[in-house]
């Protein structure tokens, strides 16, 4: 039973939100190892609702900025032969991702909308040049290891032809720390929270760092995204969040969660697809937590919901 009727409140806004479906790049239908960088001079390319501008050269048959996808899988090769690859070398829990370079524009085809998370990493072009340096840019932190370098993602929103003043900052890498033990580069999906900008028409991306030259940032200008525009449920903290362990993922025939500090009562679980559909959920009690059958789901992505107090818990599973 749901014990109050602020958690069914929670539940319910949370359970609205799930209809926002993320722009996940599958709708591409792109084989293994390949990329579209726009030699088809078609200007761009939809997913879900969302227009992503790109510019390319015929004349140099070159990627001159905007947005190309790719599920390429390279995380070793460095330099810009490699430009296509994510350091993670798949999406977010799928193949297929976005590469944005400096200045890229996306653009909702329905707007205004409200924004929620996507999922940002470094390519593996700008993060073994930040690691390892290259013909144009020096290895963050110096010889020493201790120089405050950092490369920086700001995203802003176009709202009613104007941009907004206020923005989000992700560092893709940072040497800024006194204890350089801290120093990291960015080489996992990041979720990363767009809606304290409110409403959108559409999005500004811009990288900003401390290495630069007479011609701008030597470090290499990309970065890549996925599932954007994941719903956000702001019920939960992270801590609150990572009581909770879902295993095996991805998964066949049954998933179970466990919860780190145990549990005296079984919550409540609701269970979605990525289109937002609910699918019944048979929970059986285990040792701290619930197994949840699944042979009976289609494979595919699948987000649980979980009623933990008066918290609404979001943990996410691909069924094979």
């Amino acid at each position: 039973m749901i014990k109050s009727l602020h958690a069914l409140g929670i539940l319910l806004s949370t359970v609205s939100l799930l209809g926002q479906t993320p722009v996940t790049f599958e709708d591409l239908n792109l084989p293994l190892d390949a990329y579209y960088e726009g030699a088809d001079l078609s200007g761009g390319f939809t997913s879900g609702d969302v227009f992503f501008p790109n510019f390319y050269d015929p004349g140099y048959q070159y990627w001159l900025g905007g947005w190309a996808y790719s599920t390429m899988r390279d995380t070793m090769t460095s330099g810009y032969t490699n430009q296509y690859s994510a350091k993670t070398g798949s999406g977010w829990m799928s193949d297929t991702y976005a590469i944005g370079q400096q200045g890229a524009k996306l653009h909702f085809l329905n707007p205004p909308q409200p924004l929620g998370l996507v999922y940002i990493t470094n390519s593996t072009y700008a993060f073994n040049s930040i690691r390892d340096g290259d013909l144009f840019n020096l290895a963050y932190g110096g010889a020493d290891g201790t120089e405050p370098d950092f490369f920086k993602l700001t995203i802003q929103a176009w709202y009613q032809g104007t941009l907004l003043p206020d923005s989000i900052e992700f560092y893709l890498a940072d040497y800024r720390f006194e204890d350089h033990s801290q120093d990291y580069i960015v080489k996992d999906w990041t979720p990363v929270d767009l809606s304290p900008l409110g409403m959108a028409d559409s999005l500004l991306f811009v990288l900003h760092s401390s290495e630069v030259g007479p011609y701008g940032i030597n470090t290499p200008t990309y970065f890549c995204i996925d599932n954007f525009n994941e719903p956000v449920s702001s019920t939960a903290s992270l801590d609150q969040a990572a009581e909770w362990l879902l295993a095996p993922n991805p998964a066949n025939e049954q998933i179970v969660l466990h919860r780190k500090s145990g549990i005296e009562s079984q919550p409540e679980v609701l269970l979605f697809d990525q289109l937002g559909r609910e699918h019944p959920v048979n929970t059986i009690p285990a040792i701290d937590g619930l197994q949840i059958p699944i042979p009976h789901l289609p494979k595919g992505y699948y987000t649980l919901l979980l009623l933990d107090g008066d918290q609404v818990i979001q943990k996410k599973f691909l069924k094979q």
